[in-house]
């Protein structure tokens, strides 16, 4: 039973004659036990409008159901790597991966910066999300052997690419292998498992809708 109390426990900070000479974070975060207690108060919504929120898709309801049951190894971090900072919280046997698709113009390696999509899947997650300046989009924390479609909404003077489908899982042998469901990538899948979390590395590309100029005034000119 979730925790309906409308008093939540104060987060502790530094005192002010003590801030006044440091540049310490005001706040100095929960214990243990202070974190524990308030992640009794999720509600563990059908729909996870926290994750559909959250613009790199953390799963909320999962971590914090693991730090009410005091399943975590280390203090949560904030990775401030990326454009949009996320959340890390090192609970054990958590398995996530991210996603990082590379967009560029058909059979050239130019960048496309703006191809907006939405990334829907079999566990109610839907988000919208766009490419950067260096034709680059990634998706963090998604979970495995869930089936996500990325769909383009708009590709900026570029022809729309067919959705593609995929989904994580692991073989007979415990190892990760991505599978694409449905829709054409340039080239392989690639999984780079360096770090914490394996990384999917993808290439999709976007045919150019051609321009043409008209000159009206020569056309009238060679008319007459």
């Amino acid at each position: 039973m979730p925790n309906m109390s409308l008093e939540k426990i104060a987060m502790p900070v530094q005192p002010a004659d003590e801030r006044i000479k440091n540049f310490e974070e005001v706040a100095t975060g929960y214990t243990a036990e202070m974190a524990m207690e308030e992640a009794t108060r999720c509600l563990h919504c059908k729909h996870k409008p926290c994750v559909n929120g959250c613009p790199v898709n953390v799963n909320i309801p999962d971590f914090i159901e693991k730090v009410k049951d005091g399943e975590f190894k280390e203090e949560p971090t904030i990775d401030y790597s990326e454009v949009n900072p996320t959340v890390k919280v090192d609970v054990e046997d958590e398995i996530k991966y991210h996603l990082e698709l590379n967009k560029t113009e058909y059979n050239t390696e130019n960048p496309i910066q703006g191809i907006e999509f939405v990334l829907t899947g079999t566990n109610g997650l839907r988000t919208e999300c766009i490419t950067s300046i260096n034709g680059k989009l990634n998706l963090r924390y998604l979970e495995p052997n869930i089936q996500y479609t990325l769909t383009e909404t708009d590709s900026l003077g570029h022809y729309l690419q067919e959705p593609i489908s995929f989904m994580m899982v692991r073989d007979s042998n415990k190892e990760l292998k991505f599978n694409v469901l449905s829709g054409d990538l340039k080239g392989l899948p690639q999984i780079d498992k360096s770090g914490d979390v394996p990384v999917v590395k993808i290439n999709l590309e976007n045919e150019k809708i051609p321009t043409y100029n008209f000159d009206r005034k020569n056309y009238l000119t060679e008319k007459n």
